[in-house]
């Protein structure tokens, strides 16, 4: 994820990356704006492979969990 991609919820609504706010043990929070209008929110992303340093072992199950650890919270 970067600032200026843009996502899509599971409404289909699209959202344009702003910049990140933070990083926690499993995700990252950016900023983003809805569509083309001026409304901002806050969304939150799992962590992926890239988001762990090079000598960090990252195993699927962690990807999974960070993925998992997301979808709970949106819930």
């Amino acid at each position: 994820m970067k600032t200026g991609d843009v996502v899509r919820d599971a409404q289909g609504r699209s959202y344009q990356v702003g910049p990140l706010l933070g990083r926690g043990l499993w995700g990252k929070t950016y900023l983003c704006r809805q569509g083309d209008s001026d409304a901002e929110c806050v969304v939150k992303f799992p962590l992926s492979r890239s988001d762990f340093r090079p000598d960090v072992p990252v195993t699927d199950a962690l990807i999974e969990a960070c993925s998992q650890a997301c979808s709970e919270q949106a819930r």
